[in-house]
């Protein structure tokens, strides 16, 4: 049985995080950039998911979001999923990326991330909505949810970012399971800050 103190301690240092994380998410503004031939010819793997093909070219936007290295395909699909290499068993996954590509089926993205966390909070107990936010940035809009979670026991915090045009839909959604460590819960917040700042961006072409 777990001591009532370590719970305490850990529910405060989960409490810290989540607010370390509610501030990366808040102060991140995701890069835009033109998207270039050395992206094309660069090794890693990226995808460049349509958010808002109408616009003038050179205008039109992407959501390209690079696939570190040290993650493998898990399966590619309506949904495309990557895991760690190290993770031997799929189903018991330290971390996941999930691509959600909506090309063509006019999808808001703020309905999506609230059907998501609709989902969350219908499957999952102990459910902790850290972030939920919905912005106009003419060209697109994008929507962030941040959302923690007890799943089949595990504790999860699931971050997502979608981006909507007229006509199409993408996102990305970072998923990170804890153990019962404390330095796996302080390591965290810079985990899921590397991710977005490194991998995530909007491309122009």
């Amino acid at each position: 049985m777990l001591n009532q103190r370590y719970l305490f301690v850990s529910k405060s240092l989960m409490l810290v995080i989540c607010l370390a994380l509610q501030s990366t998410v808040a102060s991140m503004n995701n890069v835009e950039s033109v998207l270039t031939d050395q992206d094309v010819k660069d090794p890693q793997v990226k995808y460049n998911l349509p958010i808002n093909c109408l616009l003038p070219e050179r205008d039109r936007c992407n959501l390209t979001v690079t696939i570190p290295k040290e993650f493998r395909l898990l399966q590619e699909g309506a949904l495309i999923e990557f895991i760690p290499k190290d993770d031997k068993n799929e189903d018991d996954w330290s971390r996941i990326i999930t691509l959600q590509p909506l090309r063509g089926k006019k999808a808001s993205a703020y309905i999506i991330t609230s059907d998501l966390k609709n989902l969350v909070s219908k499957i999952a107990k102990e459910v902790m909505v850290l972030e939920h936010t919905n912005q106009d940035l003419k060209a697109y809009k994008k929507s962030t949810l941040l959302i923690s979670y007890t799943l089949n026991n595990k504790r999860e915090i699931l971050f997502a970012q979608y981006f909507s045009g007229p006509s199409d839909c993408a996102g990305c959604q970072y998923t990170v399971r804890l153990d019962n460590s404390l330095n796996n819960l302080l390591q965290l917040a810079g985990c899921i800050q590397e991710f977005i700042t490194t991998n995530i961006r909007i491309t122009k072409f």
